[in-house]
């Protein structure tokens, strides 16, 4: 449903578009679509449809913000005159250190799995807890060799952090989720594993050097905000 909601306001947008170009050109309305600003709305439409399909989350909603206010500062006389830069970069670090402390005091969450799943036509113990970590202002490491990975939840903010799935054994389909913020998370996966990765950035980069597949081994949800995270095979 939210897809289709997407494709329907996508079209709403370029109808729209159309019939203006073709009033100007045929009619003479002489409606300027290219106003000041006109790219933050693109932008902020893009974030605007990331929120309806994903839910809102911290990369869409401080984007949509973001660029909400550096179009109004076109528009608005009372901002020509304030430092929209400064006081976005400073909204930014205190979103940052707010989710910081939340993280921090907030109980982590487990979903044991105490069921024998299948991987290849072979049983494989599965009663291990998906790992939830938080790094910031340092470096970390999961190593995963002679283990089971059932999935984990690991967020990196001003640091970096590694995750290493060699030797592991994996269970189809495991969910590995990943939250970004001015730092680096690296992926390690083994020879002959795929992943299927659901990318959200803004300012930050995403890459994957491991082969891909839609009924992948390792399901990655990568949240990434001035930051970067890298997949790949080692």
């Amino acid at each position: 449903m939210r897809k289709k909601i997407i494709a329907v306001l996508i079209g709403l947008v370029i109808v729209a578009l159309g019939v203006v170009l073709v009033g100007n050109g045929a009619f003479g309305w002489n409606i300027n679509i290219f106003i000041e600003g006109w790219w933050a709305i693109l932008l902020m439409l893009m974030f605007l449809f990331g929120i309806i399909n994903d839910g809102p989350n911290f990369v869409n909603v401080i984007g949509l913000v973001l660029f909400g206010v550096l179009f109004a500062r076109y528009h608005v006389p009372v901002l020509k005159d304030v430092n929209v830069w400064l006081i976005i970069g400073g909204a930014i670090i205190l979103c940052v250190g707010v989710r910081l402390i939340y993280r921090a005091f907030a109980p982590k969450k487990y979903v044991a799995v105490t069921s024998a799943t299948t991987v290849e036509g072979e049983a494989v113990d599965t009663d291990a807890k998906p790992e939830t970590q938080n790094c910031a202002f340092t470096e970390g490491e999961s190593k995963y060799a002679g283990r089971t990975f059932s999935g984990g939840k690991f967020s990196c903010s001003f640091g970096s952090y590694r995750v290493d799935l060699r030797g592991a054994t994996i269970t189809k389909g495991a969910l590995l989720d990943l939250s970004c913020a001015f730092g680096k998370i690296d992926v390690v996966v083994p020879e002959g594993v795929t992943v299927n990765i659901a990318k959200d950035s803004v300012f930050g980069g995403i890459t994957c050097k491991a082969p891909t597949a839609d009924s992948a081994d390792v399901v990655i949800k990568a949240d990434c905000a001035f930051g970067a995270v890298n997949v790949f095979v080692e």
